[in-house]
């Protein structure tokens, strides 16, 4: 009766090393995808950022534009219509 309960008193330390090393598997494949998504989203955050750069770089210079050839307009010389 003594050797049943000495038997089942808890696990052998094969079986924590196997319980151990599962784990670790486990642990490092989930962190790794973890790490390589939040990668993917700071990559895609920057991308969006330099989307919106470009995008006001092109309307600031387009405003340039717009007001160079205003000014253009402002001070060029029609010719005169000939009756």
């Amino acid at each position: 009766m003594k050797s049943l309960l000495k038997s089942k008193a808890g696990f052998t330390l094969i079986e924590a090393m196997i319980l151990a090393a599962m784990l670790s598997i486990i642990i490092v494949t989930f962190s790794s995808y973890t790490f390589q998504r939040a990668r993917q989203l700071k990559m895609a955050t920057e991308k969006k950022q330099l989307s919106q750069v470009q995008t006001a770089i092109k309307s600031a210079a387009g405003q340039t534009e717009a007001v160079t050839q205003t000014e253009e307009l402002q001070y060029q010389v029609l010719p005169t219509p000939t009756p």
